[in-house]
């Protein structure tokens, strides 16, 4: 038997946050594991991550994993962050880089790994981590991603997020590998649902996840019928984690893009598979 967890963005700063109440609502009454919440470096205050974090744990009593990133941060802004989180009782974070742009270079930390130290070193912290099941689209060798895995390993994570995959082998293949040099902590395949060409085109392109021909196949089919696409992304992604689930992957981490009916129809199609 396995459990589910879920990943949300919290509201911009113009719609408050009774704009995500209906959704955290309609998740936390499929009891998860946790809800991830995401985080835009240096405005975590304008897009609500802390207050929706609040929400998830204070009202509906589900554990929230407030998302780090250190793309375009300090030492310093990272530590009043942590700060901020421990203040609210946050103690749940996922350590990334995030996206390097011109507005969010790197300042200081280089890696995820940079900021994890930072973390261990302010303590008091549960630490989740990324991992990648194609590699990391900047990366050339997909092994080295796995050595990094073990160096987040050995700094104490204890769960792996996976980036988006479509063909289930890449996650086998890198579970593995990963499980071969000795990564103990929990390693959780991201799912997202393809609901909307744009969207899956735009993610696709962002962390160089590949479209198997037999899903190309249905997006091309179904580009111009919105509700057939929903149905049968609907359908494809739970095919997907019953497979993960019948080959022993104890968590899935779904990817909500904030739409608890999705992630509840996802739910229901695998609810006998979940504890």
């Amino acid at each position: 038997m396995a459990k589910i967890s879920f990943e949300v963005f919290p509201p911009k700063k113009d719609q408050g946050i009774n704009h995500i109440n209906d959704c955290i609502k309609g998740l936390s009454s499929l009891k998860p594991e946790f809800i991830s919440v995401t985080y835009n470096a240096g405005v975590s205050t304008e897009n609500l991550t802390v207050d929706t974090c609040k929400l998830i744990q204070e009202q509906y009593n589900v554990n929230a994993v407030a998302h780090l990133t250190c793309a375009g941060q300090t030492t310093d802004s990272i530590i009043n962050q942590l700060k901020i989180f421990k203040d609210n009782n946050i103690t749940r974070v996922l350590a990334l880089r995030g996206d390097i742009t011109p507005e969010k270079p790197i300042i200081e930390l280089r890696y995820a790994t940079d900021l994890i130290k930072v973390i261990n070193d302010f303590g008091g912290f549960e630490v989740y981590a990324s991992c990648y099941p194609e590699g990391h689209v900047e990366s050339k060798e997909t092994d080295k991603d796995i050595d990094v895995m073990k160096m987040k390993d050995d700094l104490g994570v204890i769960d792996y997020i996976s980036q988006l995959f479509f063909d289930n082998k890449f996650f086998y293949n890198m579970y593995e590998k990963a499980r071969n040099i000795g990564v103990k902590g929990q390693i959780e395949p991201g799912i997202m649902p393809i609901l909307n060409v744009n969207s899956v085109s735009r993610m696709v392109s962002l962390c160089g996840a590949s479209i198997p021909r037999k899903c190309a196949k249905y997006i091309s089919k179904y580009k111009d019928d919105k509700d057939s696409l929903v149905k049968w992304g609907i359908d494809f992604a739970s095919k997907q984690i019953i497979d993960l689930i019948e080959n022993g992957i104890e968590v899935i981490h779904l990817y909500t893009m904030d739409n608890a009916t999705i992630a509840t129809q996802i739910y229901n199609n695998i609810k006998s598979f979940l504890d």
